[in-house]
């Protein structure tokens, strides 16, 4: 009877490790569920390369004439 006693509370104390293991996992699980969810998120509001409306790069600029017009010849 003694043994059965050892063996029931030992299985009882390896339960509690064991619940108190779980709930630590749960805990990261849920955390790891609310950070890809936020990035889920945050992707889905990033605007691709291809889709720059509004933001003004929809049309090329005109070429800004910055150069130097051509000497006439002096010699």
């Amino acid at each position: 009877m003694l043994r059965l006693n050892n063996k029931i509370e030992n299985l009882m104390n390896e339960l509690e490790k064991v619940k108190k293991e779980k709930d630590g996992l749960d805990s990261n699980l849920t955390g790891f569920e609310s950070a890809s969810k936020d990035l889920d998120t945050l992707l889905r509001s990033q605007r691709s390369d291809k889709n720059k409306k509004g933001l003004g790069y929809s049309v090329v600029p005109p070429l800004a004439q910055v150069y130097s017009p051509l000497k006439k010849n002096m010699s």
